[in-house]
């Protein structure tokens, strides 16, 4: 929920699904939002079972290592180029020695 305060209405850690609410079985009683977003602890609080989860349309992969997820985010940022070429600089000194 931290991140939805902080302005990332889908939240920080995205999960492959999002909660979809039947409104024509939701009577509003507010009892799936003191729960978690996206990861289905919603489902068993709704008494009315008018919530299910469905796949996300466009759900990225988790990053395999620590150095692929920090790959992703420079591209993300836009800050790649700078990591590339001094990964070039290193990479060439170490073939000079």
């Amino acid at each position: 929920m931290a991140g939805v305060q902080m302005g990332f209405e889908e939240g920080l850690a995205k999960t492959p699904f999002l909660a979809a609410v039947d409104e024509a079985y939701c009577d509003y009683c507010g009892e799936c939002l003191k729960t978690c977003l996206g990861c289905g602890a919603c489902i068993p609080v709704c008494e009315e079972g008018a919530i299910s989860l469905v796949p996300r349309t466009h759900h990225r992969r988790p990053p395999k290592n620590e150095g692929r997820m920090f790959a992703r985010i420079l591209w993300e940022r836009r800050r790649i180029g700078p990591f590339i070429s001094e990964r070039i600089r290193r990479t060439l000194r170490r073939v000079r020695r």
